[in-house]
Protein backbone atom coordinates (compact mmCIF):
# COMPACT_ATOMS: atom_id res chain seq x y z
CA UNK A 1 0.00 0.00 0.00
CA UNK A 2 1.42 3.69 -0.84
CA UNK A 3 -1.17 6.04 0.06
CA UNK A 4 1.16 8.92 -0.79
CA UNK A 5 3.02 9.62 -3.44
CA UNK A 6 6.15 12.71 -3.27
CA UNK A 7 5.69 15.25 -6.27
CA UNK A 8 9.35 17.22 -4.67
CA UNK A 9 8.82 18.19 -1.20
CA UNK A 10 4.72 17.29 -1.57
CA UNK A 11 2.74 14.35 -0.47
CA UNK A 12 -0.31 14.00 -2.81
CA UNK A 13 -2.53 11.52 -1.21
CA UNK A 14 -2.54 8.25 -4.02
CA UNK A 15 -6.55 8.27 -4.53
CA UNK A 16 -6.53 12.04 -5.82
CA UNK A 17 -3.69 11.00 -8.52
CA UNK A 18 -5.22 8.07 -9.28
CA UNK A 19 -8.90 10.18 -9.64
CA UNK A 20 -6.73 12.89 -11.89
CA UNK A 21 -5.49 10.36 -14.09
CA UNK A 22 -9.30 8.86 -14.48
CA UNK A 23 -10.56 12.49 -14.90
CA UNK A 24 -8.52 12.50 -17.86
CA UNK A 25 -8.67 9.03 -19.39
CA UNK A 26 -12.49 10.23 -19.47
CA UNK A 27 -11.58 13.24 -21.08
CA UNK A 28 -9.67 11.20 -23.83
CA UNK A 29 -12.21 8.76 -24.10
CA UNK A 30 -14.57 11.76 -24.91
CA UNK A 31 -12.69 13.55 -27.26
CA UNK A 32 -12.47 10.36 -29.72
CA UNK A 33 -15.87 9.27 -29.35
CA UNK A 34 -17.63 12.45 -29.60
CA UNK A 35 -17.38 12.81 -33.60
CA UNK A 36 -19.72 9.81 -33.72
CA UNK A 37 -22.42 12.14 -32.24
CA UNK A 38 -24.27 15.61 -33.27
CA UNK A 39 -23.62 17.20 -29.68
CA UNK A 40 -22.12 20.16 -29.88
CA UNK A 41 -18.68 20.58 -27.91
CA UNK A 42 -19.16 22.69 -25.86
CA UNK A 43 -22.50 20.84 -23.94
CA UNK A 44 -20.26 17.66 -23.62
CA UNK A 45 -17.39 19.49 -22.21
CA UNK A 46 -20.62 20.83 -19.39
CA UNK A 47 -22.09 17.66 -19.46
CA UNK A 48 -19.03 16.46 -17.62
CA UNK A 49 -18.09 19.14 -16.07
CA UNK A 50 -21.71 18.66 -14.12
CA UNK A 51 -21.38 15.06 -13.91
CA UNK A 52 -17.85 15.61 -12.00
CA UNK A 53 -19.47 18.27 -9.51
CA UNK A 54 -22.44 16.32 -9.07
CA UNK A 55 -20.49 13.16 -8.44
CA UNK A 56 -17.99 14.93 -6.20
CA UNK A 57 -21.23 16.30 -4.13
CA UNK A 58 -23.12 13.50 -3.78
CA UNK A 59 -20.19 11.25 -2.86
CA UNK A 60 -19.35 13.43 0.31
CA UNK A 61 -23.26 13.74 1.37
CA UNK A 62 -23.89 10.07 1.12
CA UNK A 63 -20.76 9.77 3.43
CA UNK A 64 -21.78 12.01 5.49
CA UNK A 65 -25.15 10.58 5.74
CA UNK A 66 -23.47 7.08 6.01
CA UNK A 67 -21.50 8.53 9.30
CA UNK A 68 -24.78 10.14 10.94
CA UNK A 69 -24.93 7.41 13.53
CA UNK A 70 -21.34 7.79 14.40
CA UNK A 71 -21.87 11.28 14.28
CA UNK A 72 -24.84 11.31 17.00
CA UNK A 73 -22.90 9.47 19.72
CA UNK A 74 -19.36 11.35 19.23
CA UNK A 75 -20.54 14.44 17.99
CA UNK A 76 -19.20 16.39 21.58
CA UNK A 77 -16.03 15.16 20.23
CA UNK A 78 -16.65 16.64 16.81
CA UNK A 79 -17.64 19.96 18.10
CA UNK A 80 -14.40 20.18 20.24
CA UNK A 81 -12.33 19.12 17.21
CA UNK A 82 -14.11 20.36 14.02
CA UNK A 83 -11.30 20.88 12.35
CA UNK A 84 -9.87 17.34 12.53
CA UNK A 85 -13.16 16.16 11.39
CA UNK A 86 -13.13 18.18 8.78
CA UNK A 87 -9.82 16.94 7.17
CA UNK A 88 -11.45 13.49 8.11
CA UNK A 89 -14.20 13.96 5.72
CA UNK A 90 -11.90 15.23 2.90
CA UNK A 91 -10.85 11.32 2.28
CA UNK A 92 -14.54 10.24 2.82
CA UNK A 93 -16.32 9.16 -0.67
CA UNK A 94 -19.53 6.96 -1.43
CA UNK A 95 -19.21 5.43 -5.18
CA UNK A 96 -23.15 5.27 -5.18
CA UNK A 97 -24.18 8.79 -3.82
CA UNK A 98 -21.46 10.45 -6.65
CA UNK A 99 -23.23 8.28 -9.34
CA UNK A 100 -26.69 9.30 -8.35
CA UNK A 101 -24.92 13.32 -7.41
CA UNK A 102 -23.82 12.90 -11.07
CA UNK A 103 -26.79 11.27 -13.12
CA UNK A 104 -29.00 14.46 -11.51
CA UNK A 105 -26.73 17.15 -12.48
CA UNK A 106 -26.40 15.82 -16.01
CA UNK A 107 -30.31 15.21 -16.32
CA UNK A 108 -30.77 18.85 -15.17
CA UNK A 109 -28.58 19.81 -17.61
CA UNK A 110 -29.66 18.45 -20.40
CA UNK A 111 -33.38 19.11 -19.38
CA UNK A 112 -32.64 23.12 -19.41
CA UNK A 113 -30.31 22.93 -22.49
CA UNK A 114 -32.68 20.91 -24.84
CA UNK A 115 -30.21 18.41 -25.11
CA UNK A 116 -30.57 15.17 -27.19
CA UNK A 117 -30.92 12.55 -23.58
CA UNK A 118 -30.35 9.68 -26.07
CA UNK A 119 -27.20 10.34 -27.72
CA UNK A 120 -25.85 12.50 -24.29
CA UNK A 121 -26.74 9.19 -22.33
CA UNK A 122 -25.39 6.82 -24.80
CA UNK A 123 -21.86 8.72 -25.31
CA UNK A 124 -21.81 9.86 -21.26
CA UNK A 125 -22.26 6.07 -19.86
CA UNK A 126 -18.96 4.26 -20.82
CA UNK A 127 -17.40 7.41 -18.90
CA UNK A 128 -18.59 5.41 -15.81
CA UNK A 129 -16.67 2.48 -15.49
CA UNK A 130 -13.64 3.89 -16.76
CA UNK A 131 -13.14 6.84 -14.35
CA UNK A 132 -14.61 4.19 -11.83
CA UNK A 133 -11.66 1.68 -12.76
CA UNK A 134 -8.74 4.33 -11.82
CA UNK A 135 -10.93 5.27 -8.49
CA UNK A 136 -10.95 1.70 -7.56
CA UNK A 137 -6.61 1.56 -8.01
CA UNK A 138 -6.84 4.69 -6.12
CA UNK A 139 -8.46 2.67 -3.06
CA UNK A 140 -5.87 -0.47 -3.57
CA UNK A 141 -3.06 1.87 -2.76
CA UNK A 142 -4.58 4.02 -0.11
CA UNK A 143 -5.79 1.01 1.68
CA UNK A 144 -9.02 1.14 1.72
CA UNK A 145 -12.29 -0.16 0.91
CA UNK A 146 -10.24 -3.18 1.60
CA UNK A 147 -11.54 -7.33 1.25
CA UNK A 148 -11.46 -10.49 3.30
CA UNK A 149 -8.59 -12.86 3.97
CA UNK A 150 -6.17 -11.02 1.37
CA UNK A 151 -8.60 -10.61 -1.63
CA UNK A 152 -7.54 -7.76 -3.35
CA UNK A 153 -11.31 -6.81 -3.88
CA UNK A 154 -10.56 -3.10 -5.35
CA UNK A 155 -8.38 -4.94 -7.74
CA UNK A 156 -10.97 -7.13 -8.92
CA UNK A 157 -13.56 -4.60 -9.46
CA UNK A 158 -10.97 -1.98 -11.28
CA UNK A 159 -10.93 -4.92 -13.86
CA UNK A 160 -14.29 -5.62 -13.92
CA UNK A 161 -15.14 -2.11 -14.87
CA UNK A 162 -12.23 -1.97 -17.67
CA UNK A 163 -14.34 -4.99 -18.78
CA UNK A 164 -17.62 -3.51 -19.05
CA UNK A 165 -15.63 -0.35 -20.15
CA UNK A 166 -15.06 -2.55 -23.02
CA UNK A 167 -18.04 -4.11 -23.34
CA UNK A 168 -19.99 -0.61 -23.06
CA UNK A 169 -18.04 0.52 -26.10
CA UNK A 170 -18.97 -2.62 -28.44
CA UNK A 171 -23.11 -1.98 -27.61
CA UNK A 172 -22.49 2.10 -27.95
CA UNK A 173 -21.02 1.68 -31.83
CA UNK A 174 -24.04 -0.46 -32.63
CA UNK A 175 -26.64 1.20 -30.57
CA UNK A 176 -25.36 5.15 -30.80
CA UNK A 177 -28.42 6.85 -29.90
CA UNK A 178 -30.11 3.83 -26.92
CA UNK A 179 -30.29 4.89 -23.07
CA UNK A 180 -30.15 0.92 -22.95
CA UNK A 181 -26.60 1.11 -22.68
CA UNK A 182 -27.32 3.13 -19.15
CA UNK A 183 -29.49 0.70 -18.13
CA UNK A 184 -27.04 -2.26 -18.64
CA UNK A 185 -24.50 -0.70 -17.30
CA UNK A 186 -26.59 -0.47 -13.90
CA UNK A 187 -27.64 -3.91 -14.30
CA UNK A 188 -24.22 -4.93 -14.58
CA UNK A 189 -22.30 -3.12 -12.32
CA UNK A 190 -25.31 -3.74 -9.66
CA UNK A 191 -25.13 -7.21 -9.99
CA UNK A 192 -21.55 -7.44 -9.25
CA UNK A 193 -21.37 -4.69 -6.30
CA UNK A 194 -23.73 -6.97 -4.86
CA UNK A 195 -21.80 -10.02 -4.86
CA UNK A 196 -18.48 -8.37 -4.50
CA UNK A 197 -19.71 -6.72 -1.12
CA UNK A 198 -19.38 -10.15 0.72
CA UNK A 199 -15.97 -9.95 -0.02
CA UNK A 200 -15.27 -6.21 1.53
CA UNK A 201 -13.68 -6.18 5.00
CA UNK A 202 -16.17 -3.76 5.76
CA UNK A 203 -19.48 -5.69 5.90
CA UNK A 204 -20.52 -5.13 8.90
CA UNK A 205 -21.77 -1.39 7.64
CA UNK A 206 -25.44 -1.92 6.76
CA UNK A 207 -28.76 -3.31 8.22
CA UNK A 208 -30.30 -6.76 8.14
CA UNK A 209 -26.44 -9.12 6.82
CA UNK A 210 -26.22 -6.81 3.97
CA UNK A 211 -24.42 -3.86 3.68
CA UNK A 212 -25.58 -0.05 2.63
CA UNK A 213 -24.20 -0.83 -0.95
CA UNK A 214 -25.67 -4.32 -1.36
CA UNK A 215 -29.48 -2.62 -0.67
CA UNK A 216 -29.01 0.63 -3.06
CA UNK A 217 -27.79 -2.27 -5.59
CA UNK A 218 -30.79 -4.51 -5.24
CA UNK A 219 -32.69 -1.44 -5.47
CA UNK A 220 -30.96 -0.22 -8.75
CA UNK A 221 -31.01 -4.08 -10.26
CA UNK A 222 -35.01 -4.34 -9.65
CA UNK A 223 -36.01 -1.03 -10.84
CA UNK A 224 -34.05 -1.46 -13.96
CA UNK A 225 -35.76 -5.29 -14.42
CA UNK A 226 -39.45 -3.25 -13.57
CA UNK A 227 -38.60 -0.89 -16.13
CA UNK A 228 -37.84 -3.52 -18.70
CA UNK A 229 -40.71 -5.97 -17.77
CA UNK A 230 -43.16 -2.47 -18.31
CA UNK A 231 -41.57 -2.13 -21.93
CA UNK A 232 -41.91 -5.67 -22.73
CA UNK A 233 -45.31 -5.51 -21.44
CA UNK A 234 -46.48 -2.74 -23.80
CA UNK A 235 -44.96 -3.79 -26.54
CA UNK A 236 -47.00 -6.56 -26.35
CA UNK A 237 -50.09 -4.83 -25.50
Amino acid sequence: MNPYFKIGNHFIPSYWIFGMIGVFAVLIYLYFSKKKYSLENDDIFHLFLYGIIGAIIGSKVFFLVSLFPKIMIHYQVILDHPFEFVSFLRNGMVFYGGLLGGMVMIYRYMKKFNIDKNQATALLTPAIPLFHAFGRMGCFFAGCCGGRLFIPVQIIESLFNVILFVLLLIYQKKNKESTQVLEIYLLSYGIFRFVIEFFREDLIRGVYWLSTSQWISLVIVLAVMVKKALQVKNRVY
